[in-house]
């Protein structure tokens, strides 16, 4: 089902962030070890763009890896339901509606937008997400190894995601303050799995130059806070994330609830199955399972922090724990009603949950499709056939390549890179865009004969200059989705050539 999603929509990307990350594998070199840094990303995915980089389409055959391995992920989500024995579904002697609400629990794994984005879309996110979906499988089974093994795939999971790091960390205390026996036993045995990978991160930072654990997050804390032109992103230098929030406490816990209250409906499974778990203690009703308590909390401790970087991304790793969280509660609010009651309502509810997740992924599809579409449309327009040509064109539509350029992109400016990515801005320095004449002059010096602008734009003080000067830039073609100005050839300060 999802290769033929992304077959319908020409395997686009659907995560910028990717062509950035293959900027990265692609300049990776030992006799330059700053190369290995990068603020917002850890080493892990340009080190599998680069291996796969003999394919000739990093980008194309990852796409086609996380698609493949998408069964896989469905497969350990199904066996972590069972592992968390939220039902009584092993027991035929009783009447259990088990099956049928893990029949609604799994498209809410499945199909959350953050999962079914980043499977087929070329991005660490899958990656981290199955590392650590496989890490919490085995903290369901009890033993030293099982902890070691778990701690070990969590920590793979932070070679691919910054953030996981944080999760990691609330596992470990989770299962300090929380798991039933040898608690000390199983922290030490979880973190020590850890460790491996946390420690050959930093080391390569320190090799690089860098901090064991510098990053580049404090640009996240403002965006949260202040919002982001990412035309212009701010000039933060070295700030730390903490130096960020104490310039304003107040906004920073603001923005970080509004955020927050946004996606509270992530929020609400974990926060229920904390309460029911509390009701059933209270009451000396059938407890929740405490390994799915112990997730459970450890997830809303990780989202606490996580929040302030205002990544919807941030929820990928944990949405199996969110969609195991319902099985109980759907269970527990249905529990006081008749069997025929409870069998038609869960049938209508997974009716309705798969039918929606399947709507959504072809509305998302189709807009795909179309975007892909325009994007052939203006690589045929323009005349795109090598990266020199593609370097020419300059756009502030960050989602922008060309198709038949293995995912080649134009020129943008802005963006995480030129805070996260050493040596960026040297190979692409920033285009200002002030006004029309400092855009125009920025342009002509970076060789560029094109400007596209999104509709609308993404940079609208940069659309605005380009627009108005018809002089400088005269509107040639227009697309669904975009506007292309010719850059016309060099003029001087007057407007004359």
């Amino acid at each position: 089902m999802i290769l033929a999603s992304a077959a319908l929509s020409h395997f686009a990307v659907l995560i910028n962030d990717v062509f950035l990350l293959r900027w990265q594998a692609e300049h990776l070199s030992t006799g330059a070890p700053e190369s290995f840094f990068n603020g917002f990303f850890p080493i892990g995915y340009p080190l599998v763009l680069r291996a796969v980089s003999f394919t000739g389409n990093p980008v194309l055959s990852l796409m086609l890896v996380q698609i493949a391995l998408a069964p896989l992920y469905a497969t350990l989500v199904y066996r972590l339901f069972i592992r968390l024995d939220l039902t009584d579904v092993h027991d035929a002697r009783k009447i259990s509606n088990g099956w049928r609400t893990m029949a609604i629990a799994l498209p809410l794994a499945l199909f959350a937008p953050p999962v079914i984005h980043a499977i087929p879309s070329a991005t660490p996110d899958f990656f981290a997400a199955l590392a650590v979906l496989t890490g919490f499988l085995f903290i369901t089974h009890e033993g030293r190894w099982n902890f070691i093994l778990a701690g070990a795939f969590v920590g793979l999971g932070c070679l691919f995601r910054s953030h996981v790091l944080v999760l990691l960390l609330t596992i470990s205390l989770s299962l300090l303050l929380f798991h039933n026996e040898q608690r000390v036993r199983a922290f030490v045995s979880f973190f020590g799995g850890t460790l491996p990978f946390v420690i050959a991160q930093g080391l390569l930072q320190l090799w690089s130059g860098h901090g064991f654990l510098e990053n580049a997050q404090a640009f996240n804390i403002w965006k949260t806070m202040h919002g982001m032109d990412w035309s212009n992103p701010p000039a933060l230098g070295h700030a730390r994330a903490l130096g960020v929030i104490l310039e304003d406490p107040m906004l920073f816990v603001t923005a970080t609830f509004n955020w927050l209250l946004q996606y509270s409906f992530y929020l609400i499974p974990l926060v229920g199955i904390v309460i029911l778990a509390y009701v059933k203690f209270r009451s000396g009703g059938t407890p929740v399972s405490r390994t799915l308590l112990l997730l459970a909390l450890a997830s809303l401790a990780y989202l606490g922090v996580t929040a302030a970087g205002a990544s919807v991304s941030a929820f990928t790793p944990i949405i199996p724990v969110v969609a195991a969280c319902v099985i109980p509660l759907v269970e527990f609010i249905l529990s006081r009603r008749s069997n025929v009651f409870r069998t038609r309502t869960i049938a209508t509810i997974t009716i309705l949950v798969w039918l929606g997740g399947l709507i959504g992924l072809f509305i998302s599809t189709m807009h795909v499709k179309t975007r892909a579409e325009d994007y052939v449309q203006i690589e045929q327009m323009l005349r795109v056939h090598s990266r020199s040509d593609a370097l020419a064109i300059y756009t502030d539509d960050y989602d922008l390549y060309f198709p038949s350029l293995v995912y080649q992109t134009p020129r943008t400016s802005g963006g995480w890179a030129e805070m996260g990515l050493p040596g960026y801005l040297d190979k692409f320095p920033h285009i200002r865009n002030t006004s029309a004449e400092t855009e125009y002059a920025d342009l002509i010096q970076n060789g560029v004969t094109w400007a596209i602008f999104r509709i609308p734009p993404y940079d609208p003080r940069g659309y605005k200059s380009v627009s108005s000067d018809t002089t400088r830039f005269r509107l040639t073609y227009r697309t669904p989705l975009h506007e292309i100005y010719r850059v016309e050839p060099h003029m001087d300060g007057g407007g004359r050539r």
